[in-house]
């Protein structure tokens, strides 16, 4: 799949609920040619609580939609799951074959340089909200 721009970003930010707290570390966004109107985002979650927490949705401002996606091992193509897991003390790192995020009907095209807004949102009632910056 050709892709066109890439939103890179490092970032930490930090939410906490009581004893829970999750990180992300690290973002980035990719714009497929092919649909413009698309983009695929993967980000770093790290959860350094003896609780497994949910992510449940996340919501970017350039985008009508966020959805997240899996990509069961062996299969070609990913599936809309309505929760995902980040493990107690562990972290989940997406990427394309595995658990991602996907960006659909982006309201404007995305260029160079600029912060874009993405939030995650778990189980417990946590909301992280961290910038990527496109390059």
């Amino acid at each position: 799949m050709p892709w066109s721009a890439v939103l890179l970003g490092v970032f930490l930010t930090t939410a906490s609920l009581g004893q829970v707290t999750i990180r992300a570390l690290a973002g980035s966004v990719v714009v497929d040619r092919a649909s413009p109107t698309m983009a695929t985002a993967m980000v770093v979650v790290e959860n350094g609580t003896m609780y497994d927490v949910y992510l449940v949705g996340a919501a970017a401002e350039v985008a009508g939609a966020v959805e997240i996606r899996e990509t069961p091992r062996g299969a070609s193509a990913a599936t809309v799951v309505k929760e995902v897991a980040v493990p107690a003390f562990g972290q989940l790192e997406m990427s394309h074959d595995g658990v991602h995020l996907v960006f659909k009907k982006l309201k404007r095209p995305l260029k160079s340089g600029e912060s874009v807004p993405l939030s995650l949102f778990a189980d417990n009632g946590l909301t992280l909200t961290v910038q990527v910056v496109v390059k």
